[in-house]
Order: structure tokens, then sequence, then C-alpha cells
């Protein structure tokens, strides 16, 4: 996908036409639909979240929105991210035991992505082949920038295609965002013992920390593509329904603030993590 900072993205907005299939994965019990790309003007295949469905609400859809925009910037791959407007039109063409549900969680704007077929979803403890080891770290350091707990062996929250390793599902990401401020790291370049104990629960913590020849300048060096132009993207570009400016504000001094103090971030992940 092209990111937000290139001159010619624009947010894909999509048209729901057909349902597909429920999906069998994901809390959120996600659906597979047709629909119609406005950008592109054709159709394509997507994935639909429910706007009010289990942990998702206006509040995780911008989340999950700015976390794969993130991603992308930083030369991580993501499904398209993409905004669903579901009506009444729509709702009338899914299965009878759906509309219920549609009708009381899905109307009006939801976080959805580009479907990407041939997909392989990660077993427990994925052996990856080594060339794609410097990518788990980047999605590794990644995570824990974000404190993104939600990417593990029993929800791996990733996949293959094309030889890539592609993220999704960042709704629970910027977890400081939800702690009460007792809990809360005021100096997140520095590894507290929350910030360790849920780094050794992630998918590719194993792995990495068993490869002592990945190297984590490398895996961070895209982190300063995350400019004050792009923050000023995301923001123009997050639909008005979503928006919090506040929000948006303290996610930005965050990583702005690991930025500033990156070599300590990576030997901490060293120290504590690595060695």
């Amino acid at each position: 996908m092209l990111k937000i900072t290139s001159p010619h993205y624009k947010p894909c907005e999509v048209v729901p036409l057909q349902w597909v299939h429920t999906l069998s994965s994901g809390a959120n019990r996600p659906m597979l639909i047709r629909g119609i790309d406005q950008n592109r003007q054709q159709s394509g295949d997507f994935v639909l979240k429910y706007r009010n469905e289990e942990r998702m609400n206006e509040t995780t859809c911008r989340r999950e929105l700015l976390a794969a925009w993130m991603a992308a910037e930083m030369d991580i791959a993501v499904p398209e991210p993409v905004v669903i407007h579901v009506d009444h039109n729509f709702v009338d063409t899914v299965p009878a035991d759906l509309r219920t549900i549609m009708n009381t969680k899905a109307l009006g704007l939801n976080i959805g992505s580009r479907y990407i077929s041939g997909n392989t979803t990660f077993q427990p403890s994925p052996n990856l082949p080594k060339e794609l080891h410097q990518t788990a770290a980047r999605i590794f350091a990644f995570d824990l920038m974000l404190q993104n707990a939600d990417r593990r062996d029993e929800k791996p929250n990733s996949f293959l295609a094309g030889g890539k390793i592609y993220v999704y599902d960042h709704e629970l990401s910027f977890g400081f965002l939800s702690m009460l401020p007792m809990f809360a790291n005021p100096t997140p370049w520095v590894l507290n013992d929350t910030d360790v104990l849920a780094a050794k629960q992630h998918l590719f913590y194993p792995m990495l920390r068993q490869n002592r020849n990945v190297q984590w300048e490398a895996a961070l060096s895209t982190l300063s593509q995350l400019t004050p132009y792009f923050w000023q993207r995301a923001s123009e570009l997050i639909p008005i329904e979503w928006e919090d400016t506040t929000e948006m504000a303290r996610i930005q001094g965050h990583i702005e603030s690991i930025q500033q103090h990156i070599t300590t971030f990576i030997s901490e992940i060293w120290n504590k993590l690595i060695g």
C-alpha cells in the first residue's frame, strides 16, 4: 500500500455490495465482503470488522487505522486499511441471521482492510526463514513501542503472503493510553517490568532471542520516517467521526520521546530482552 505521506495517497473508502462469508478467526467476528473501492472505482474483496462488536468502537477504529498507517510508514507490510460505510441496503443482502447484528453493530463507518489471498497464518512460535528475521525484529520493536500485547502464540495477528510478513488487528495498540497514571511509564524508552513481561509473550520473541545476528539498529532505522508531516497527514485523514486530537497528541509525543532516545531504547532491548 502507499504510505500516507505519498502525494498520491487517499484513504480507501468502500461501498459494500455482497456478503461472502464470516471469518472463523478473530474476537470481533469479521466478515469477508465484496465491495467497490471508491478510489479505484473497481470491485474487490475486503475484511469488515463491526464497529460496535466486542473490543471495537470509534476509539479502537481510530487506533487500528493509525497503527496500520504507522506500520506502513516504517516499511512493515500491512493489508491496506479501508473505511467501509454500511447502510440498510447492504444489511438487507446479508444472511437473515446476521441482520440484527449488522443493524445494531455495523451501521455507519467501520474499519476494514483489503483482503490478501493466498495467506498462511502463523502457527505458534513460527520458524521463520533467516531472511525474515530482520523483518520480525522490526515488527517486535514496533509492537513494543506501541505497547501492543496482542500478537502472541494464541493470537498471531500476522501471516505470510508473497514472501512477506503481514501484520493486522491493531485495535489494542497504544496500551499506554488505557493505563492508570500510577502504572504508566513516564520514560517509554526505558523498559519497565510490564513492558518486559509483555514483550516476552510476543509471537517472535523466542526466535529473536536465539538469534544474536539481528541488527536492532537496522530494525529501528525506519522509525525516523514517522516525521511531523506523517502526524499532520494522519490527523487530516482520520474520519471526523473517529477524531480525537488529544489522544493523537499523546501518541505522537510517546513515539517522539522514543525517537529522541533511540540509542537507549535499543540498549534496553539488548540488555533486558535479548542478552
